[in-house]
Order: structure tokens, then C-alpha cells, then sequence
């Protein structure tokens, strides 16, 4: 019986009918007992098995909320990149000839394809121009306001925000499956442990082992 021959849920749930066999038929209790196999410590492994179940469960759901958040991501990034790039092609036009402001906007060259560095290229583009009142002025020709660029710079802070809360979310992921990983390797050890001991004490007992769901051979 191994999760690696099957689905994550299948081999729980094996686990958990084996060790329901188990204790529900006093033959074989008592023919395990004497290897140190009683009724509480198949209690103990029913707790761990579910606790691997819960943790699993915790496991998906920290994956779907990671998604969900880097699915936000990509649609404000989306947005935010659209507004940014039509803003800077029309200051490229309005300010081509200041040489200051192609500078300081950082107007010409390629955009950074890495998230904070184009965020750091569109945030210094929107602060230096909220903090001169001629370039605002030269675009409004534009119909391109201050409380547009204030706008675009709000909604800048909040993708950074979002992008380390996908950060933790992707750590929280990360943490969860060494964690799955350390205790499904224990169930998976106490019940390679458990199903040898069943097939040594049943070894004259084939039908008992059979009403177990083990055959004869050791597959384990």
C-alpha cells in the first residue's frame, strides 16, 4: 500500500478501511496484539491519517487562494500597464525635445519585462511628473489630468501590496507540501510497518487477510 500508486485520497482512504477491519474483527486484534498492534495504537494511526487528510485539505485550499490572488495580478497589471504605456507614448511626443524630462521620466528605452523593475520605471515616471507643474500642463492637452496620474500611482501601491501577498501565498504553498510530504512519508512507513505484522500474524489465516483487502503475496 503506497501513495505513489495512487491518488493521494485513494491511499487514505485504504488506510482508513484497513484499520476499521482491523479493529472491528476481535480475531484479528487479537492476532496482532501479541506484535504490539492494540486498539489504541490503530487509534493513533486513524489520527494521523486524519490529520494528513486535514492537511491536505488545508494544502488545496492555500492552492486556490494562490490563484485566486495571482489571478488578480495579472488583471491589475494588465490595467495598469495599458493606462501607463498610452500615457507615456503621448508625453514621448509632447516632451521628445526636453531633455530633462526624457531623463528624468525615463522616456526612451525599452520597458522592464521583471515586475518591480517596470513598476519602478512606471512609479518614478508618475511621482516626477505629479512634482512638475509644466509637464502636467503640457498634458492636458491630452485631457491627462493629475488626479489620472494619482490614480495610476494608487493603484501602483496596491499591485505591490498584492504582489507580496502572492509572495506569501506561493511561501505558504511551499511550506505546506514539506509539511504534507513529512507526514504522509510517516504514514506511509507506520503503514508498510502495520500491513507486514498483519501478514506475519495472519500468516495461516488467508481468508482473514483477504476480508482485510491484502493478498497472500507481500506486495507491500
Amino acid at each position: 500500500m503506497h501513495y505513489s500508486r495512487s491518488s493521494l485520497a485513494v491511499f487514505q482512504s485504504g488506510i482508513e478501511l484497513l484499520i476499521q477491519r482491523s479493529l472491528q474483527q476481535i480475531t484479528v486484534l487479537n492476532a496482532i496484539r501479541h506484535y504490539g498492534y492494540d486498539e489504541p495504537r490503530l487509534h493513533q494511526m486513524q489520527a494521523l491519517n486524519a490529520d494528513l487528510l486535514k492537511l491536505a485539505e488545508t494544502v488545496e485550499q492555500a492552492k486556490k487562494d494562490r490563484q485566486a490572488l495571482f489571478k488578480e495580478k495579472r488583471r491589475m497589471y494588465a490595467a495598469i500597464k495599458r493606462d501607463y504605456m498610452r500615457y507615456l507614448k503621448l508625453t514621448r511626443i509632447l516632451l521628445a525635445e526636453d531633455k530633462n524630462a526624457v531623463k528624468v521620466l525615463m522616456l526612451n528605452g525599452i520597458r522592464e519585462r521583471k515586475l518591480k523593475d517596470f513598476t519602478f520605471q512606471m512609479t518614478t515616471f508618475v511621482s516626477n511628473l505629479l512634482n512638475s507643474r509644466d509637464w502636467l500642463n503640457a498634458l492636458s492637452v491630452y485631457n491627462i489630468s493629475p488626479e489620472d496620474l494619482r490614480s495610476l500611482d494608487a493603484r501602483l501601491k496596491d499591485l505591490m501590496r498584492l504582489d507580496g501577498q502572492c509572495n506569501e501565498a506561493q511561501n505558504e504553498v511551499k511550506r505546506l507540501l514539506i509539511q504534507r510530504k513529512k507526514k504522509l512519508l510517516e504514514m506511509q512507513r507506520q503503514v508498510s510497518d502495520f500491513v507486514k505484522v498483519l501478514r506475519i500474524a495472519l500468516e495461516q489465516q488467508s481468508n482473514l487477510l483477504a476480508g482485510l483487502g491484502l493478498t497472500t503475496k507481500n506486495k507491500d
